[in-house]
Formats: C-alpha cells, sequence, structure tokens
C-alpha cells in the first residue's frame, strides 16, 4: 500500500523543518521568533547564533541539524 505524499501543507516535524519553512517572513534569516516555534532549532539558537546578531542565517541554521 502507498502511502500519501506529504504536500506542501503539512507540517514538518521540528527536527525536519528546513530553513524556508522557519524563515517565515522571507528575509534570509531566522529570528528569536520564528524560532521560538520549532524546539529543535529554539534549544540550539544562542550556540548555533555564531555571529551573535539575534538571527541564524543558512549557514548558522545548518548547524541545529542532528
Amino acid at each position: 500500500k502507498r502511502q500519501p505524499s506529504a504536500t506542501m501543507s503539512d507540517p514538518a516535524p521540528a527536527s525536519e523543518a528546513s530553513f524556508s519553512q522557519i524563515d517565515t517572513d522571507r528575509d534570509g534569516m531566522i529570528s528569536r521568533q520564528e524560532a521560538s516555534s520549532f524546539s529543535a532549532v529554539e534549544v540550539s539558537f544562542d550556540e548555533a547564533d555564531v555571529n551573535k546578531d539575534g538571527a541564524l542565517d543558512a549557514y548558522e541554521f545548518a548547524s541545529t541539524r542532528p
């Protein structure tokens, strides 16, 4: 039996959320507010924010991935 494929409207688990799903304002950065909706990103936000600008760029976000 085939499983239905995921659609864009299906919510992704926090551990599988993509940068573009979290960057809801599409500014190319993930703010602390945006990260707060995804616990896996929120808990590692401060450590991942290596330049301490209060936002994660794509490179910093990649370091939050398991």
